[in-house]
């Protein structure tokens, strides 16, 4: 394998391996919990997702179990490793999918010239899924997440621009946001914790990412993992902040269908300044829609290698992985094309159960059981474990009864 990644190029690729749907939604969730809890939770996710990083790189190190995150669970048992497998294959599949769900019908909304071509909205839609199939298939052909390191540098410039262009509606707007009321709402963090949780998952790709790096060492490794855990959080606290703050308790859903949207108030308002032509917000969605273009194969990779980690050594070949590739893409697109999917309750509901354990659980499992011995470290490691086991509980009763809804 190639040995491609430095310490910073990793910290790249596992900030953009975060960038999916769930992003556009921390605003939302920021409006369920209020500012200050709000950034309290994303304190938390943040600093539990660079200790999970360390104890990954940290138990990969120590064994030489392969290059996948479920390799890890031999540490365990054997065994356990065929259940992290179907964690892991969960996980991604369902991420892929959301993402490919979301960003078909964010494309209806940010191009409305193609409602006259077709009248109904949801055949434009069902074309732009077939049509992504190009773009997909040659993305997910790259073989290691090195060889994508560029496509990442593209996402991280979006994101930073999409950033920039709040800070400059919430200057430009600040006089009409005077009647936005911002107060945290009932049952909020049963809503708000599973988009935060979903929105800064990149533990599954943390071991291939540690094999494709030059170089690595305790210092190094630590070094990622906390810029992965300060990036991703100042990135999701950033717009989840700045978009609550301009609209306020309005907000209903996802930020970038707002801003995609022509005719939504701050566009129409937008429209009355030197931006009358609306460029600011249509690169923002159009970075965007590059952004999740550039996740799709960062999701893909990591199952792709899960699966093949399953089968006999003697069919872990290219044309097994190609194939595996081309039928895995093949049934996001066939999930996608699904028209009453709700992207949101499947983020939901897979961030109150397999990206908690896969974030927050296994790691420590895997830590706990290469150290063996009584430690600070570790004694913190088994107390994130019994939280992850409360959260995902309180979480999963609370979407049962329908308390999680905007």
């Amino acid at each position: 394998m190639s040995k491609l990644l430095t310490e910073y190029s990793a910290i790249v690729v596992m900030i953009t391996s975060m960038m999916g749907a769930s992003i556009y939604f921390t605003p939302v969730a920021f409006r369920f919990v209020g500012y200050v809890y709000g950034w309290g939770v994303i304190f938390l996710i943040s600093s539990l997702t660079s200790f999970s990083l360390y104890c990954i790189s940290y138990s990969a190190m120590k064994m030489p179990v392969g290059q996948t995150y479920s390799s890890l669970g031999v540490c365990i048992s054997p065994r356990f490793k065929h259940v992290l497998d179907a964690f892991v294959i969960v996980n991604s599949l369902t991420a892929n999918v959301c993402l490919y769900r979301y960003l078909s019908d964010l494309i209806v909304v940010a191009f409305p010239m193609l409602l006259p071509i077709w009248p109904d909205p949801e055949t434009v839609r069902k074309g732009i899924v077939v049509i992504l199939l190009i773009p997909f298939f040659i993305l997910s052909s790259h073989k290691n997440l090195s060889s994508l390191k560029y496509v990442s540098l593209a996402m991280i410039i979006s994101i930073v621009y999409f950033i920039f262009l709040l800070v400059f509606y919430n200057l430009l707007f600040y006089p009409g946001r005077s009647s936005y009321e911002a107060t945290s709402l009932a049952n909020g963090f049963s809503f708000s914790i599973p988009i935060f949780i979903t929105a800064m998952a990149c533990q599954s790709n943390m071991v291939k990412v540690l094999n494709e790096m030059s170089s690595n060492s305790i210092g190094k490794i630590r070094f990622v993992s906390i810029c992965c855990g300060i990036g991703g959080g100042l990135i999701y606290g950033s717009i989840g902040h700045l978009g609550y703050s301009l609209f306020g308790n309005r907000l209903n859903g996802d930020l970038l269908k707002v801003l995609a949207d022509r005719d939504s108030l701050i566009n129409i308002q937008l429209s009355h300044t030197i931006d009358r032509y609306l460029l600011s917000s249509r690169a923002a969605v159009y970075g965007c829609i590059l952004i999740f273009v550039g996740s799709f194969p960062m999701q893909l990779n990591p199952l792709v290698t899960t699966i093949l980690s399953v089968l006999p050594p003697g069919r872990r070949t290219d044309g097994t992985r190609i194939f595996l590739m081309t039928a895995l893409i093949l049934l996001c697109f066939l999930l996608a094309l699904v028209k009453d999917l709700s992207a949101d309750l499947v983020i939901s509901i897979a961030g109150a159960t397999v990206t908690n354990f896969i974030s927050f659980f296994f790691p420590f499992a895997f830590f706990i059981s290469v150290r063996k011995e009584y430690a600070v470290s570790t004694v913190l490691g088994a107390l994130c474990m019994i939280a992850c086991l409360f959260s995902s509980v309180y979480m999963l009763v609370n979407i049962a009864m329908g308390k999680n809804g905007v």
